[in-house]
């Protein structure tokens, strides 16, 4: 037989199967497009340069990382439903003649036509869409747009292309092999392969209950954010795994309580349905289980990326409470540390306020040290043993001391304390409590008044942060000197902090809110060298406002872009699934279907029938899924701690209208696939 046959045989049995195919092609094309995106994203020097653009290169190549993944799954799993529907025919052609290597090469030419379109209309799509992204991105972070088409180059367009043809070749030697091992007679009855009642397997019940409680109790205990970067990934392995093991295992032992159910199952709809769904229950399990991961993927997603960039404001914020803030001391020639006069200080500020059109509203200096430690049994410990463990403790703690004098020069309603008494404001989202009386520095201490906010940040990746007022400098320096004797390799400074707000600002434009603060920040070098004559040392530690900003502009805009960008191809991939087992399950029914009608079942009860069927198989993945980021939602809110991010509340309400949203868009995906399977049916 000639090259020519097989070719445009090939290319006719694309035609003939377009149902199967173009959702195929259009999966590929997709999948390449945002491949391509990313990996540019990763490497487009342009990007990176501008204002926050460096957390976009570590977000897109976390994002190439993932998409190379779930393209490797999609691809081998669509690959496997099209060999799964047309065995049939492959095994005919073996019956009429064709020898198995003849059939290769048709799938080779089915598989060199189908990939060559899909990666050609995936670059090109990627291409297009790339500038849109560009923009798109500009606009998160608050910046210039960046234009022009010089992404287009071999340095992205190249690897894209070699990713995805060498996929396709892994599919069209997995698909070869099946055909060379296989006898025609197993691939003509492969389609009634399988269908016999299982039997529950309670070894992997038990399995599944072990790991998705194991899972879930991770989720719910662990309190230190520190602790849940470690610990979240093998809560989230050990959900798959238990979600898995239940829907492969558990869904039949659930049908089977419902067989055994008279009352329920002697009822049209629900028999056919339940036994329906019981025959084929081992091929269903799976793409459940995968669609219930999709959705809880999505979910996830959606809702800390969202709730990220939509509180970037509280974040700055919590990091930054003030326009300005200093840490004003230097170093002088002889090495000794001095501290910039308030009087300097306020002339600079001023100067500057003063070129910008601008007037000061508020400025102070403030002394403050912070320290961490281990709190137990009433007693702050100062112990380095916790930097070198792999889970950080529960107890561990963070202080940030003030006097009182400096607490009152701010506080609305100024305190008294004695020498043994400290007020404390506990960070809200801290798991620790104060005791009543408590050791600090070999010295007992009374929490005396509990404070409903504190002058300075107390935002850290440490849950529980305190912001303590002593009495005076007396007793600040002995907890200074303690953590010196105690924690010599790692002690805390005490520091001048400098803050400055100015007045009518809100309309100020990021750009030159970072100009000013450089303006002030170049004012006090240039002082320090100055008095100095060159020989000091500046080490200054310099925030604005407009620098976190942009700080938290890069960092949540990149991470809601990529989050974006995954949620939409994870919802592709639960249509792309859904629409493949529907079709699959279609065409397994249409015999079962049309037999139920000849033997008396009218039309309406077969299509109420089918509908009970579809609905329980549908939203059996999106109750679990809803379940699963209930459980994640303590643990994910502790991982956003770390990220500055406190807003609980805000969290909640964006998991919460992520799910409502996914559940409409559910709906119509339902809506759509099912009345693919009612015409495959009928």
């Amino acid at each position: 037989m000639k090259i020519n046959f097989f070719s445009k045989m090939a290319l006719s049995n694309l035609c003939k199967n377009q149902r199967l195919y173009i959702p195929h092609i259009l999966t590929g094309a997709g999948l390449t497009a945002v491949f391509y995106i990313l990996i540019t994203l990763s490497m487009d020097r342009m990007i990176h340069e501008m204002r926050g653009g460096s957390y976009i290169e570590i977000c897109m190549q976390f994002g190439v990382f993932v998409m190379g993944m779930l393209s490797v799954i999609l691809i081998l799993y669509t690959n496997s439903f099209l060999m799964k529907q047309r065995k049939q025919e492959l095994g005919l052609y073996n019956i009429l003649g064709m020898e198995k290597r003849h059939v290769g090469r048709v799938l080779f030419f089915e598989t060199f036509y189908s990939s060559i379109l899909t990666i050609v209309l995936g670059l090109v799509t990627g291409v297009l869409l790339y500038k849109i992204c560009t923009l798109f991105i500009c606009y998160l972070l608050k910046v210039e747009s960046v234009w022009g088409f010089y992404h287009i180059t071999p340095t992205t367009l190249v690897p894209t292309a070699l990713f995805f043809a060498g996929l396709y070749l892994i599919t069209y030697l997995f698909n070869r092999i099946r055909i060379t091992v296989m006898k025609p007679v197993e691939l003509l009855q492969s389609a009634h392969v399988g269908e016999r009642e299982p039997k529950v397997k309670w070894l992997f019940l038990l399995v599944g209950l072990l790991t998705l409680g194991g899972g879930y109790y991770i989720a719910v205990t662990t309190k230190n954010p520190l602790s849940a970067v470690s610990l979240f990934l093998a809560a989230v392995l050990l959900v798959i795994i238990g979600t898995y093991c239940l829907f492969v295992t558990g869904s039949i032992a659930f049908l089977k309580i419902l067989k055994k159910n008279e009352r329920y199952y002697y009822q049209k709809r629900h028999m056919i349905a339940v036994s329906g769904m019981l025959y084929r229950m081992k091929q269903n399990a799976v793409g459940l289980a995968s669609i219930t991961i999709l959705a809880s993927a999505v979910l996830v997603m959606a809702s800390t990326t969202v709730s990220l960039y939509v509180g970037i404001q509280d974040a700055v914020h919590n990091a930054c409470p003030h326009h300005i803030q200093v840490t004003s001391s230097y170093r002088d020639s002889d090495g000794e540390k001095q501290s910039i006069p308030m009087e300097e200080l306020k002339e600079i500020a001023e100067e500057i306020a003063k070129q910008n059109g601008l007037e000061i509203a508020y400025m102070d200096k403030q002394h403050m040290i912070d320290i961490v430690y281990l709190y137990e049994n009433g007693e702050f410990m100062i112990n380095d043993l916790y930097l070198s463990q792999v889970q950080v403790p529960e107890n561990i703690v963070q202080c940030f001391y003030l006097t009182e004098e400096e607490y009152n020069s701010h506080a609305k309603e100024p305190i008294a304390l004695e020498k043994n008494q400290v007020a404390y404001y506990g960070n809200p989202d801290r798991t620790l409590e104060l005791d009543h009386q408590f050791t600090l520095a070999d010295q007992q201490f009374e929490a005396a008044i509990e404070l409903d906010e504190f002058p300075v940040s107390v935002a850290s990746v440490i849950t529980n942060t305190y912001g303590i007022v002593v009495k005076d400098g007396e007793v600040l320096q002995k907890i200074y000197q303690d953590q010196i004797q105690k924690k010599s390799a790692f002690a805390s400074e005490i520091e001048e902090y400098f803050y400055i707000d100015f007045a009518d600002v809100d309309d100020i434009l990021q750009t030159d809110g970072i100009r000013l603060g450089d303006e002030v920040q170049a004012a006090m070098r240039e002082y320090v060298i100055q008095l100095t004559d060159g020989k000091g040392e500046m080490g200054m530690v310099f925030d604005s406002v407009w620098e976190e900003e942009s700080y938290f502009l890069g960092m949540y805009g990149s991470l809601f872009f990529l989050g974006l960008i995954l949620t939409i191809v994870f919802l592709f991939a639960t249509a792309l699934i859904i629409y493949y087992k529907q079709i699959s399950e279609g065409y397994e029914d249409r015999k079962r279907f049309q037999i139920m009608q000849k033997v008396g079942m009218s039309a309406g009860e077969v299509k109420s029938a089918i509908r009970s069927q579809i609905l329980m198989v549908f939203f059996l993945p999106i109750i679990v899924a809803a379940i699963h980021i209930a459980f994640a939602f303590p643990i994910l809110s502790r991982l956003l701690h770390i990220l500055f991010f406190s807003g609980n509340l805000l969290f909640l309400g964006c998991m919460v209208g992520s799910l409502l949203l996914f559940c409409l868009i559910y709906i119509v995906i339902y809506r759509v696939t099912a009345g693919v399977y009612y015409k495959i049916v009928h």
